[in-house]
């Protein structure tokens, strides 16, 4: 299979996503003091709107975590996310633009937003891809909350699931006092973010009422 294939948006998309992590991870060993903590590619880009959507590439947690996530969850919101481009587009090119677009929306705008918005309210650095797969798992909640997204060994897990279970440990962990607000706030951001992109959605094309 090629590295980006034009026949398998989803594949491509998640490919195009890890070359961008792997090259900013790269960077950032290369020419980034690591006591900063914005990443090569916000510098890079830096722009008052323009950086924050380059904070889900993250280059200072660990990057195994979030190619796994890639792999995983967000891999299997983007077959949804494409089976639902594919109803709105009578032609292929319409629809590999359309999911292009949205894979975009999911990942670095609605990514990006949620740390943005959390690292304003709590006055603390957030980076990396939770706020996009928070969009991706509320996106899936909405579309199929049956179909799901993860699966450890012989256990099922669907997007609502992991959705609730990361919050009572986020939740959790503030009442103990042993985190920061930043992340809760980047999930719950991202989810509703996902959820307000299918209802957009739905609202711009009658084929998915």
């Amino acid at each position: 299979m090629k590295m980006f294939d034009k026949s398998n948006m989803v594949f491509s998309a998640i490919r195009l996503i890890e070359v961008l992590k792997i090259i900013n991870w790269l960077l950032s060993f290369c020419l980034l003091d690591r006591s900063n903590n914005h990443n090569v590619l916000q510098r890079i880009f830096y722009y008052k709107f323009i950086s924050p959507l380059f904070s889900i590439l993250n280059a200072d947690a660990l990057l195994f975590i979030d190619l796994i996530s890639l792999n995983t969850m967000i891999y299997t919101s983007f077959i949804t996310l494409e089976k639902v481009v594919r109803l709105r587009s009578f032609f292929q090119d319409s629809s590999i633009h359309s999911f292009g677009l949205y894979t975009f929306i999911l990942t670095f705008i609605l990514g990006g937003i949620s740390n943005a918005i959390a690292e304003y309210m709590t006055e603390r650095p957030v980076h990396g891809i939770n706020g996009s797969l928070a969009a991706c798992l509320g996106y899936s909640l909405h579309v199929a909350p049956n179909i799901p997204v993860l699966r450890v060994f012989d256990i099922e897990l669907k997007p609502g699931e992991i959705l609730s279970s990361v919050f009572l440990v986020y939740l959790s962990q503030i009442l103990l006092n042993r985190r920061s607000t930043s992340m809760i706030l980047t999930w719950v951001i991202g989810a509703m973010g996902g959820v307000a992109l299918y209802e957009l959605q739905v609202q711009t094309n009658s084929k998915l009422r």
